[in-house]
């Protein structure tokens, strides 16, 4: 008897349902096929897909910054 362990990312990467669910810091890029639009879900949510709706990319991983990184010093001599 063999177990696989899936993340909740490549869980909803294989999922072409109507019914997405987005991980805490994680995005997923959808196209509107009426207006030509894509927009973008940020997570955690559970996105329902409409008929006229199309998930191009995503659920992908967002990048994060840690705090110390956005700053920066300048030298003042």
């Amino acid at each position: 008897m063999s177990t696989t362990t899936t993340t909740a990312s490549s869980a909803s990467k294989s999922n072409n349902g109507p019914v997405y669910r987005i991980p805490p810091y994680h995005y997923i890029h959808v196209l509107d096929q009426n207006t030509n639009v894509t927009r973008l879900e940020i997570g955690p949510k559970t996105f329902i897909k409409q008929d006229n709706e199309t998930v191009t990319v995503g659920p992908e991983k967002m990048i994060t910054v840690p705090y110390v990184f956005d700053r920066f010093f300048v030298s003042t001599i």
